[in-house]
């Protein structure tokens, strides 16, 4: 009974990988709005980096002149693993397969949203993903892609949150991106400190209402994002993808821990992340972002 405890353990543990991405979704509503792509075991990705292309007019009976200059490029992300490993005691597999299915994906689960969380935001592109922080069209030093220049948000009002919304509309090469509403990624911390206050005004009739950006908004906090920073831009625009490779998915030893009498779990993955234009994620600085505030306006006739 033990034997055939520990093998369906084993069955369940090497083949559970998409579960594990279930789960990392269903508990990190940022990396589902990201949408991560399962490769199942491509180590490459290719896509299209097109700028505005016109054709060309002309009469019926004209040649047809325009030539199109597409632009594709691959992109390797064998070189960006993920990993992580967790020890379980031998004692406990007596409990059972789906037992031990179930402790370790959660745990392992966990440990890959975090790391992917913090290269989706924060990878330099050296080993990593490039990071929506990172501007994909700077300088590279090192292999490591430049940090972006943040735009500094003092208040919520219309006027200053446009102007920054404005600045995702406008594509690579001249294309005009449609924005009908945005991602902001904050730091817990802030967005019960800062982005509440600044979206929240007490009404007439004594109640709060909350919410109130001038734009569609949704806001996704992570731990991944350093207090008084922000992430603005459309999470469908960044391309995220996991590979299991040829040596990914969930394995164990026995080994590896054996004086501590310990069956050691390893996750690994191949990994990248990254947006075509640099325009598509704009950092912010909120560190003085403001509490909103109603102002009123007091039109006081006067008598002759």
């Amino acid at each position: 009974e033990m034997q055939r405890s520990l093998v369906g353990s084993e069955m369940c543990i090497r083949d559970s990988l998409d579960t594990v991405l279930e789960d990392i979704t269903s508990n990190h509503p940022l990396l589902d709005a990201i949408g991560i792509e399962n490769t199942y075991g491509s180590v490459k990705a290719i896509f299209a980096t097109d700028t505005k292309q016109l054709a060309a007019w002309g009469t019926l009976n004209s040649r047809i002149t325009q030539e199109l200059a597409g632009t594709i490029q691959e992109k390797d992300f064998s070189t960006s693993k993920v990993s992580a490993f967790v020890p379980v005691p031998k004692d406990i597999l007596d409990l059972g397969a789906t037992y031990i299915d179930t402790y370790v994906r959660r745990i392992l689960a966990d440990a890959l949203a975090y790391a992917l969380e913090d290269g989706f935001i924060n990878g330099d592109g050296n080993g990593k993903p490039i990071g929506m922080l990172k501007a994909p069209e700077g300088t590279v030093k090192a292999g490591a892609y430049t940090e972006k220049t943040a735009t500094k948000l003092t208040s919520l009002d219309i006027k200053s949150y446009m102007d920054v919304v404005a600045k995702l509309a406008k594509g690579k090469g001249g294309k005009t991106n449609n924005i009908t509403s945005v991602d902001l990624i904050v730091n817990p911390v802030d967005y019960l400190t800062k982005i509440i206050p600044a979206t929240t005004v007490l009404a007439t009739d004594g109640s709060y209402k909350n919410n109130l950006f001038p734009f569609p908004t949704n806001v996704y906090p992570s731990e991944m994002v350093t207090e008084g920073t922000a992430v603005i831009g459309q999470l469908s625009r960044y391309k995220a993808c996991l590979s299991t490779g040829k040596e990914g998915k969930l394995d164990y030893s026995d080994q590896y821990q054996f004086l501590e009498d310990n069956r050691v779990y390893l996750i690994k993955a191949y990994a990248t992340g990254f947006s075509l234009h640099t325009n598509d994620f704009i950092k912010l600085d909120i560190s003085a972002l403001n509490p909103a505030e109603i102002k009123v306006t007091l039109n006081q006739a006067t008598t002759v």
